[in-house]
C-alpha cells in the first residue's frame, strides 16, 4: 500500500509559507503535508517518521526542488550530487 506525503522543500525560499500551505490543502486532502528547510540544522526533521526500517521510499519531483538536498540531509552524508 502506498502512502503519499508532500513534501515542501525550500520553505525558507517561500514569502508566504501560509498561503502557500492553504492552496495545496486543497489537493491533498487526507495527505500529510510536511515542510522543509535545508538551511536550518533540523530543518528536515519531520520526514523522518515517515521513513523507517521495512518501507520503500520514492522522492518524486521536478528538477530543483530540493530532492537530493532532501536525501543528502537524511542521509547524513553526501549521497547524490546536486
Amino acid at each position: 500500500m502506498a502512502i503519499p506525503v508532500i513534501v515542501l522543500t525550500k520553505a525558507d525560499l517561500c514569502g508566504n509559507l501560509r498561503q502557500r500551505l492553504e492552496e495545496i490543502s486543497t489537493v491533498s486532502v487526507g495527505t500529510d503535508v510536511v515542510v522543509c528547510s535545508s538551511l536550518e540544522k533540523n530543518g528536515y526533521k519531520d520526514v523522518t517518521p515517515y521513513i523507517t526500517p521495512g518501507k520503500t521510499v520514492a522522492f518524486i519531483g521536478s528538477s530543483g526542488v530540493g530532492k537530493s538536498t532532501l536525501i543528502n540531509r537524511l542521509m547524513g552524508l553526501l549521497v547524490f550530487l546536486s
